[in-house]
């Protein structure tokens, strides 16, 4: 194997391309940025860096806020098109059909077509050459209901996000494992897979003891007991330990 050595540059890739959104909601603009991503857990950071030279650029600088729109296959085509169109020229919301969403925390709009929505307030510009960093605190973000699980877990993998990589944009892939899996040993499954039939056999006990004790039907006409009770425990059993949900210790129910 041989590699050859190149100057430098970056060819760090892919990352991701969001639309960032400034302005006010009467004058807005939207630039495609690919050089941002997370500095800091806590408090939440980010950064988009832009060329001085761009129409958003100033916008930014002057209003200190801006919201990164996270891109998807179906925004493909209008996060190409702002990136290469100038908001000097156009009115890149009316060109690409796309709907302004009033922010609660900052006075630019949100991208109502994206997802999720992260607003952002500037906490500091750090000149690099090129590029100015824009350092930014994340103050709130929007997320689409519609991605959300029953449980409020947002399932980032259906809105289908893109990424761009040397000039070209991809969609992602197959997931290929979770965060440690590669340390996670097979004596803890086993252990999380004896816990859940556990739990099952505890409920279903418990359940059971209630809903024959003669204490409980002598409280409870016939009605109430065939027309809620035995219904309800079915459904519970149904929905949360039926064979579909619950397989050898891998049940979606438990592993969201």
């Amino acid at each position: 194997m041989s590699k050859e050595l190149w100057k430098a540059g970056n060819m760090l890739y892919p990352v991701p391309v969001v639309m960032v959104s400034c302005g006010t909601m009467e004058e807005s603009n939207i630039i495609t940025v690919a050089w941002t991503g997370t500095i800091n857990t806590n408090p939440p950071m980010t950064y988009v860096s832009v060329r001085p030279e761009r129409h958003s650029y100033n916008i930014i600088k002057e209003t200190g806020e801006f919201v990164i729109n996270v891109t998807t296959e179906a925004l493909a085509y209008a996060t190409d098109w702002c990136g290469v169109r100038s908001g000097s020229k156009y009115d890149k919301f009316k060109e690409m059909k796309l709907t302004k969403e009033e922010c609660p925390l900052v006075s630019c709009p949100a991208i109502a077509e994206s997802p999720m929505n992260i607003m952002c307030k500037v906490k500091e510009i750090v000149h690099l050459g090129s590029h100015d960093m824009f350092v930014a605190e994340v103050v709130g973000t929007l997320a689409d209901e519609k991605y959300m699980d029953e449980k409020g877990k947002f399932i980032y993998s259906d809105t289908k996000p893109i990424c761009y990589s040397h000039g070209e944009y991809y969609g992602l892939g197959k997931k290929l494992g979770k965060f440690g899996y590669s340390v996670e040993k097979k004596k803890t499954k086993a252990k999380r897979a004896k816990r859940k039939k556990l739990l099952f056999y505890l409920f279903s006990s418990i359940l059971s003891r209630i809903i024959f004790s003669e204490s409980f039907l002598r409280k409870h006409d016939g009605l109430v007991y065939y027309a809620i009770i035995i219904p309800l425990a079915l459904t519970i059993t149904e929905k949360y330990f039926s064979k579909d949900n619950y397989h050898h210790g891998t049940s979606r129910y438990f592993n969201r």
